[in-house]
């Protein structure tokens, strides 16, 4: 079974502004970036570098979408 659900890479701080200054970005476009609301190959390129430097891919789904998949395998 698949469903739909909302990702996110989550850093540091420290690590924003690291990519900020290494990749030449700014900060709107990285929180774009990694908020996976752009799929542009700047946004590829930086969700990549975060994750190769300690960001952390985070899935979540909202509490309804649970609900009912819960509901339907009982």
């Amino acid at each position: 079974m698949q469903w739909n659900c909302m990702q996110k890479i989550v850093v540091n701080h420290g690590l924003r502004k690291q990519m900020m200054l290494e990749l030449k970005v700014t900060y709107p476009t990285i929180r774009a970036a990694l908020a996976f609301k752009r799929d542009t190959l700047t946004a590829k390129i930086i969700r990549k570098y975060a994750l190769e430097h300690g960001g952390v891919l985070v899935k979540e789904i909202s509490f309804h979408k649970a609900a009912a998949i819960i509901a339907q395998n009982e």
